[in-house]
């Protein structure tokens, strides 16, 4: 029973143990709902990962063996043995039989080669070697759907595996073979096959291979092309079903990822579904795994899970218990106290816990502590600066309001504003933070104030931004007060850099009989700050040296201009620097506005001028208008404008001699290139690779060298240069076709007469005869 009373008397207590038990009660059980569904998903992407290891290694099979089949499928077409199979209309029978008998000891060096047909034709005739060596025409050919692809792309190559079933010769019509196509063709005007030659790849081959390391016989991988139709399969079932309608694999063709899995039920099944794609065939590879196959693991997961909650369960239950009276010990002593001296002044309230009885009672105390603080913080200096800042802002401000703030200057004295800007501003601003510039102006606003307060009234504030104002109030003749103003200004700029290392410039407005003029004497201290920019950093203007230092109207004509234009494109460094210091000279002489639309001028100038640079020619200067330009709109002063212009300058003739190097030794090298070339045309491993190496240079660079200075390529040239040779052999001397070829060094002698035509418009025997015509 007394425990009971007690535990009611700790409302708190309860409370923390509720909270903290109630805490523990969730994190169980969403740790274990995490757990639960990790382990799942950790479960699906294990097989995900490992299939998709299996899919990337039948992908990079079946690219190896299509790339394989392509090329020797090339290789072959331009073969001896096979092109005299496919041209030779007169060939006998023992070279016949010799060339069929190459060509099967190539498709038993490849285990996945079928077999391969060559076929003539003009004799209508098919040469057949791998499966069977045989000699057929077409009438009694047994594989009649070759035929009909040969008369549907009797005018084209396939670039692409044609998937197909092939019926096996000298067999029932059950027996076939799942076999890709490949085919290399030539055709005639009429667009009928001339001749042709084509490789069949054993499918059941591959794919026994690829996936004969699978461990698990449930999965089902097959390979699908962009349509959707079956041209691989682990079950040969479903060899060239179109499944385009199923659902997985319309998700499949849907997605843009090239590989990923989902989970999908096929036929009635709940399945894991991995796929991944073969990039350059676009065929998507597929491996189906039975759901069944994870689910004991996951059974598991959910037993260790339901474990896991009720350990961490019962284990949180108890130290919520702990934590609860660990924490209630500091409260639980707090109130005893209260408790104990309020026994000596009044009876105690039950309320709803310990802490609003605590609160209750010194509630009174704080609300005095408050109020005390209240007159304690005062906010004078803040409204001061605030009515200062109305005053520049052009607001009249009422007198008492002056007396009450303690401004320290009569409104019916005269008044001065100086404005001190701070120089090199951006580097303050990048250098400093916004709590330590905001520092710095405030102690130069206690400087101006200390010092000028020994000789005049004077405020001084902060404008947040690159400068200070004082306003100094004094009843002496302003203008007697110049000389010593400026004294007075240097010393605060001095004390400013010795103690804080940043310099100001100052500037001094007119002087103005009341406060509503103020703000536009600060107006014009503003716009006098401009011409900073051509008295320097540190300086100290007022009105009257602006008007003893009148700005002139001075030309700088575009002739000028020009001629620094044209220094420039002839890289003399030494005249754009003597003439742009000429023309930063004349710009002392300029108001402010004059001065940046000057420097605009020439900088769009000098980029126009390296626009037309670049674009007739390679070099590339690599910095833009708008950066450089917004880069001397920051500058502060016309020394700075010089020097940033002069390290511009420096830079585009560095730029400009590094590119005639260049442009000079590509020269000397193409020289020496056609000088090889005229001399060893004749040579047949005459390439741009063989030149490279000679060289000691890689051949894009060769090539890009080459173009560049020739407006050529390479290629092209050897090219030419073998032709114009032909065109002297087949004008001047009596050398067959094959000898002139052989002579100039012509790799390829099939397409030498297409070539020739091409360039000439006439082929090589029509060109003889006209030059034996033209020679009588």
């Amino acid at each position: 029973m007394n425990i009971i009373m007690s535990l009611r008397s700790k409302k708190y207590f309860l409370s923390l143990l509720y909270t903290i038990s109630t805490f523990f009660v969730v994190v169980s059980i969403l740790l274990s709902l995490f757990l639960y569904f990790s382990f799942k998903s950790f479960g699906i992407d294990l097989i995900n990962r490992s299939s998709q290891k299996l899919l990337s290694q039948i992908s990079n099979n079946v690219d190896f063996i299509d790339s394989y089949v392509k090329n020797n499928n090339a290789a072959l077409f331009s073969n001896l043995n096979a092109t005299q199979l496919m041209y030779d209309d007169n060939i006998n029978i023992y070279d016949t039989l010799r060339n069929i008998n190459s060509l099967n000891n190539f498709v038993k060096s490849t285990p996945f080669i079928y077999s391969v047909y060559a076929y003539n034709g003009n004799l209508n005739r098919f040469y057949v070697a791998g499966s069977e060596n045989n000699i057929l025409d077409s009438d009694t050919f047994y594989d009649k759907e070759m035929i009909k692809l040969f008369e549907s792309h009797g005018d084209e190559s396939s670039n692409l595996p044609i998937a197909r079933r092939l019926q096996l010769p000298h067999t029932s019509s059950s027996a076939y073979m799942d076999v890709y196509t490949y085919f290399i063709s030539e055709a005639r005007s009429n667009h009928s096959v001339k001749n042709g030659l084509v490789l069949n790849v054993n499918i059941d081959w591959i794919f026994n291979k690829l996936i004969k390391n699978q461990n698990d016989t449930a999965s089902t991988v097959m390979l699908l092309n962009p349509e959707g139709v079956v041209v691989g399969h682990s079950k040969s079932k479903l060899f060239l079903n179109n499944l385009s309608e199923q659902s997985y694999v319309k998700k499949i063709m849907s997605y843009s990822q090239a590989s990923g899995y989902f989970v999908d039920v096929l036929d009635g099944e709940k399945s894991v579904v991995v796929y991944s794609t073969i990039a350059n065939l676009n065929w998507k590879i597929i491996n189906v795994i039975p759901y069944r196959t994870i689910a004991q693991s996951i059974d598991k997961v959910k037993s260790i899970t339901l474990t896991i909650c009720l350990l961490i369960f019962a284990a949180g239950l108890a130290l919520s218990y702990v934590i609860s009276r660990r924490l209630y010990l500091p409260v639980g002593i707090l109130r005893q106290k209260v408790e104990s001296l309020l026994n000596k002044h009044s009876s105690p309230v039950e309320l709803t816990n310990e802490f609003q009885y605590i609160e209750n009672n010194i509630s009174n105390v704080m609300d005095l502590l408050l109020s005390l603080s209240k007159f304690k913080n005062s906010n004078l200096n803040l409204l001061k600066q605030e009515l200062l800042q109305s005053i520049l802002n052009g607001k009249t401000p009422v007198v008492n309001r002056l007396k009450e703030l303690n401004v320290r200057f009569a409104p019916q004295s005269q008044f001065i504003v100086v404005l001190f800007k701070i120089d090199f501003f951006e580097d303050f601003q990048i250098n400093r933070s916004e709590e330590e510039r905001a520092l710095l102006r405030f102690a130069l606003t206690n400087i101006s104030n200390e010092i000028f307060a020994e000789h005049f009234h004077c405020e001084s504030l902060d404008s947040g931004a690159d400068h200070t104002i004082s306003i100094i109030s004094t009843d002496r003749d302003p203008n007697a007060l110049h000389a010593e103003l400026k004294i007075l200004i240097r010393k605060i700029m001095d004390v400013n850099q010795s103690y804080f290392n940043i310099s100001v410039s100052s500037f001094i407005s007119e002087h103005c009989d009341s406060l509503t003029e103020i703000h536009d004497r600060y107006k014009k201290a503003q716009s006098y700050s401009l011409s900073r920019i051509r008295f320097g950093h540190s300086c100290i203007i007022s009105h009257r040296d602006l008007l003893s230092n009148e700005t002139e109207k001075v030309d700088i004509s575009d002739h000028r201009i020009s001629e620094l234009l044209e220094a420039l494109k002839n890289v003399r460094k030494d005249q754009v620097e003597k003439i742009f210091a000429d023309i930063i000279q004349k710009l002392f002489l300029y108001d402010y506005n004059n001065i940046m639309f000057t420097l605009s001028h020439v900088t769009s100038s000098i980029f126009i001028t390296l626009n037309h640079i670049e674009r007739n020619s390679t070099v590339k200067f690599e910095i833009d208008y708008k950066s450089f330009h917004e880069t001397i709109m920051k500058l502060e002063t016309l020394e700075q404008i010089r020097e940033a212009f002069f390290t511009f300058f420096d830079y585009i003739v560095t730029t400009l001699n590094t590119h005639k190097d260049k442009d000079k030794r590509y020269h000397e090298m193409i020289g020496t290139v056609t000088l090889y070339i005229q001399n060893h045309y004749m040579d047949k491993n005459l390439f741009q690779n063989a030149i490279a190496d000679m060289l000691k240079i890689s051949p894009v660079t060769l090539g890009k060298a080459f173009r560049e200075i020739t407006g050529e390529t390479l290629v092209d040239y050897i090219k030419d240069v073998r032709l114009s040779k032909a065109k002297e052999y087949l004008r001047d001397t009596n050398y067959s076709i094959d000898e002139i070829i052989e002579e100039i060094g012509w790799g390829n002698k099939k397409y030498f007469s297409t070539i020739f035509k091409q360039n000439f418009g006439v082929t090589p025997m029509e060109y003889r005869f006209k030059s034996s015509q033209d020679k009588m």
